[in-house]
């Protein structure tokens, strides 16, 4: 309603403004003093609020970036990931069993007697061969427990004949007359070796 008086009398020319005032019997000059009178007092009024209010404190302003900016430092690193890997794939191809031997432990090594000098001219395989001649000849006698015994020093001598057939076959044949509870002789001689 207030706009729609200030709009009016806005609109008014000098002369119109004029005529109206003295229609209401306004006086200019008081008028005028009313005016300033009322904009010093808003103006005071205004002050006294800034004085009170606290001021907001000014925010640091964000980084305007255009949307083609974003995009490129956006299509720029998934660039580099894509080429990181491509390259983690084309080394992955071409070195796959390099890396993949380098990262996991070596095989064991091979079981090998340790390395002793001959003894009697006889080195620990032969040893242990002419041991299990001996064993055998026990065990076709029936003397079970020097046979094992022998078989036992032998494995000790040369671990890689122990898996050959005609010891296997004996330690069964042990096994078999130990679990089937038959009677076996031990002969109270000591080892030949």
């Amino acid at each position: 309603m207030v706009d729609d008086e200030l709009e009016r009398l806005a609109k008014l020319t000098p002369a119109e403004l004029d005529a109206e005032m003295n229609k209401l019997d306004i006086d200019e000059g008081r008028a005028r003093t009313m005016v300033e009178q009322a904009i010093t007092g808003a103006d005071a009024l205004e002050a006294a609020e800034k004085k009170t209010a606290p001021v907001p404190a000014e925010a640091p302003l964000a980084r305007v970036v255009s949307l083609a900016q974003a995009k490129a430092k956006r299509n720029a690193r998934i660039m580099w990931l894509a080429i990181a890997a491509g390259t983690v794939v084309t080394v992955g191809v071409t070195q796959g069993q390099q890396i993949v031997a380098w990262i996991s432990p070596p095989p064991p090594a091979p079981s090998v007697p340790p390395s002793v000098s001959p003894v009697n001219g006889l080195t620990p395989q032969e040893r242990a061969a002419k041991v299990r001649e001996e064993a055998f000849a026990d065990c076709e006698k029936g003397y079970v427990d020097v046979c094992e015994d022998e078989l036992d020093v032998a494995k000790e001598l040369d671990p890689v004949g122990d898996d050959a057939e005609p010891v296997q076959h004996w330690r069964e044949t042990i096994r078999e007359r130990r679990q089937g509870g038959k009677d076996f002789t031990k002969v109270p001689s000591p080892l030949r070796h």
